[in-house]
């Protein structure tokens, strides 16, 4: 980028350095809830050829296929459940509470208690360019780890907690495999971060920073796996998703305003540009407010 094409559109563009480094907010964040983030964070690390766009639309084909077979009165030869029986477990037994705005809209939004399950719901938005919220914490997980190596085997962690094993308890196991028979690709396969795109593990020494927490809780929370049932584990696995998600970027927001903050008698001339920016112009889900109490009445009653 040359000096002239910033001072042209100054917003334009990012510059490439900008995007390798480990205060770049990337993906820059928009709406999300912790169902949608978990959902996203499926997507990215271990179902591949899947991103947010192809959500809505799968969800569409898979109503398709339910209504088909429900009309020549056929299920999967792999399936369990007829038609009904599986609109029901989709629509009643799954259903996750939907927006304001979308509650007259006719899509598929379900509780992401399994990976298949983000093939065709928990997509930040139903039309144009979502961004991609599992990107954000694989970054972060990059960004909190003390070397590459150290982040890449989290990632792998990560991966193989989230997986459905034979060790899962029995609902988790038989959702897994009943949505696999009506949507059987792709397969449940571990993505490697790229190389390219993840930022460098800065160099801190201890000092703390929501990233570093984030890997801390993240770790701890893996491995309360085998403790819980699976919706136990997802539900604590939102919370830390959320709150660490929100603090993540919140502090990005803080760091750049110290940056650009040069002279004390700038800053209150500062202020009121700052609060407008879009870089903090979180939506309602992304906000202080939210962040700090991430637990849903339902996630109580999980844990329970």
């Amino acid at each position: 980028m040359s000096l002239a094409d910033f001072r042209d559109a100054p917003w334009g563009k990012s510059h490439a350095a900008y995007g390798k480094g480990a205060l770049a907010m990337s993906p820059a964040p928009e709406y999300a809830t912790s169902e949608v983030v978990l959902s996203s964070l499926y997507r990215v690390i271990g179902l591949p050829g899947v991103n947010e766009r192809s959500v809505p639309p799968q969800g569409t084909r898979l109503q398709a296929l339910i209504r088909k077979a429900r009309e020549k009165a056929s299920k999967p030869s792999n399936g369990t459940l007829d038609p009904d029986a599986f609109d029901t477990l989709l629509n009643a037994v799954l259903e996750s509470p939907k927006r304001s705005n979308q509650s007259a809209k006719r899509f598929l939004q379900v509780t992401p208690l399994v990976p298949q399950l983000a093939l065709f719901s928990g997509s930040p938005r139903l039309a144009g360019n979502p961004w991609t919220p599992g990107m954000l914490v694989r970054r972060m997980v990059w960004l909190g780890s003390r070397n590459r190596s150290a982040a890449e085997a989290t990632w792998r962690y990560l991966f193989e907690a989230l997986a459905v094993r034979d060790d899962d308890d029995i609902f988790a196991r038989f959702l897994q495999s009943e949505v696999e028979a009506w949507l059987p690709e792709p397969n449940w396969k571990f993505v490697p971060a790229p190389p390219e795109a993840m930022p460098d593990c800065p160099d801190v020494g201890g000092g703390a920073f929501p990233a570093r927490q984030f890997v801390q809780d993240l770790n701890s929370v893996i491995a309360a796996k085998d403790l819980l049932t699976r919706r136990q584990w997802t539900s604590l696995l939102e919370a830390v998703l959320r709150l660490g998600t929100v603090a993540h970027v919140i502090w990005l927001c803080e760091s750049y305003a110290g940056f650009w903050v040069i002279r004390p008698d700038q800053a209150a001339r500062f202020l009121v540009p700052f609060t407008a920016t879009p870089l903090v112009n979180l939506t309602p889900s992304m906000t202080i407010g939210n962040c700090f109490a991430p637990f849903r009445r339902r996630h109580v009653f999980a844990a329970a």
